[in-house]
């Protein structure tokens, strides 16, 4: 059954509800929203109030448009089977993990990045949720925010430079997963987002 949250609680209720659970031993968690959610935001957040929890990007796994081998693929513009691949199954397999983050500045891969077996990972970004991804976590959340609020975010935090990729690329392909899973259905937390 969904949880939801919302209000000035919501983080430390979050946060302790995640902090119990890594003790416990390896977890993974997921966390999905759309675009200018907040989920970077809040993943940042976790992991201050939960040291042990270490934040893992999708941003770090995106594919430019020339370089997705089906444009068509529901969220094609992040490679999650490099994710499965190079972080997710050899970190459940206790070996370590290590991958090449998406540099933005550059629009190219650059920087080798390892996790030790054992981490603790929150994996943030916009088809985190996505159901081939879903058995990899613990516990999904689900961050809301309205569409509106989410643009005008996300410009203001990536520039007017961005403003064709936010209208011909993210949006169309963020409703698309939204429109085909419904990931919000399925998470074990529903947080909304604060309007500020």
């Amino acid at each position: 059954m969904t949880e939801t949250l919302t209000g000035p609680d919501a983080l430390p209720r979050l946060a302790a509800r995640l902090g119990a659970m890594v003790p416990a031993g390896p977890c993974v968690v997921g966390l999905d929203g759309g675009g200018g959610a907040g989920k970077t935001t809040l993943a940042r957040a976790l992991a201050a109030l939960v040291p042990a929890l270490r934040p893992v990007h999708l941003d770090d796994f995106y594919r430019p448009p020339g370089e997705r081998p089906d444009p068509m693929e529901i969220g094609a513009a992040y490679d999650w089977r490099r994710l499965e691949r190079e972080v997710l199954a050899p970190l459940a397999a206790g070996r370590p993990a290590r991958y090449r983050r998406f540099d933005w500045p550059t629009g190219r891969r650059a920087g080798v990045l390892t996790l030790s077996p054992g981490s603790a990972l929150l994996v943030e970004g916009v088809t985190a949720l996505r159901r081939s991804l879903r058995p990899h976590y613990a516990l999904t959340i689900w961050l809301e925010a309205p569409e509106g609020l989410r643009r005008a975010r996300g410009l203001a935090r990536d520039g007017d430079a961005w403003a064709a990729a936010w209208a011909e690329d993210w949006l169309p392909q963020e409703r698309a997963y939204h429109a085909a899973e419904r990931p919000w259905e399925e998470a074990d937390v529903v947080l909304r987002a604060a309007p500020a």
